[in-house]
Formats: structure tokens, sequence, C-alpha cells
């Protein structure tokens, strides 16, 4: 399992290559949120490691 500073440095490398995603932690709900505009899309989990690799895919795929 990657530690945490992997996951901070692998979501660094992913928003600098792809500035059309946000990605946050939402603090009051506790989970980690990627958004785009374009295509309009919002993914959301409680695991940065587990978000990224969905954000990877998703990227990926549209």
């Amino acid at each position: 399992m990657a530690d945490w500073t992997d996951q901070v440095v692998r979501k660094e490398k992913f928003l600098a290559a792809h500035p059309e995603w946000s990605i946050v932690f939402v603090k009051s709900a506790g989970y980690f949120e990627a958004s785009r505009d374009d295509p309009n899309t919002v993914i959301t989990d409680y695991e940065l490691r587990h978000l990224l690799d969905r954000v990877e895919q998703a990227t990926r795929a549209g």
C-alpha cells in the first residue's frame, strides 16, 4: 500500500497533467471529491488512492 506522501505526489502529478480536474477533501463529509466541467463529472471516495484510480480511469475513457 502506498503511503500518504506517495498518494499526494500522484495527485499533484495527475492535476499538473490534467488541469481540467479539481480534487478536494470535503472535510464536513469526510471524503475526497474530484470534478471536471467537460464532460460534467463528479467522483467521490473515502480514500485518495481509490479516488485517483477512478479519476484516471474516467480520464482514459472520456
